[in-house]
């Protein structure tokens, strides 16, 4: 099985998850535009099982430029997603999956978590990279998510 969580920042994070494999990618670019395009690509490439995407969640009176970028990311991946073919596209708010994995905001707890969950995972997204990227870790734990908790639940 061969689940897909999205974290849809503008930072974001694909994260394929089959069984015990992990694979974490950036979202893709072109001129500071989200590449639909290679996103639909690795969906149809990839088939998956379920696809997971993290919903914005909107603070009244927020007027962040990066909350306009994830919610552009978030309507092309939702759109990209239910036309990949996945008949099991789900949204969940951040606050729903956090609260079944007991996290709050702090980012360095996403990270901690993925790797409780699976010490085995790489967060750093390139091999430059110095530090765990909490996106990484958020992408990882929505799939992970998916494929555990709402398994139980269902």
């Amino acid at each position: 099985m061969i689940t897909i969580g999205i974290d849809p920042g503008s930072s974001g994070v694909i994260c394929i998850l089959e069984g015990s494999q992990v694979e974490l990618l950036k979202l893709p670019y072109i001129e500071n535009k989200l590449d639909v395009a290679e996103v639909s690509i690795l969906l149809h490439d990839r088939k998956p099982n379920k696809i997971v995407i993290e919903k914005p969640f909107i603070m009244p009176g927020n007027k962040n430029k990066g909350l306009i970028s994830q919610l552009t990311n978030y309507g092309a991946l939702w759109a990209v997603c239910e036309i990949s073919g996945c008949t099991d596209v789900i949204e969940v708010m951040p606050r729903v999956w956090k609260k079944t994995l007991r996290l709050g905001s702090d980012k360095e707890d996403s990270i901690n978590k993925a790797k409780e969950l699976n010490p085995n995972i790489n967060l750093k997204l390139t091999k430059r990279s110095k530090v765990d990227n909490h996106n990484a870790a958020e992408a990882y734990l929505l799939a992970y998510w998916a494929t555990t908790i709402l398994k139980d639940q269902s």
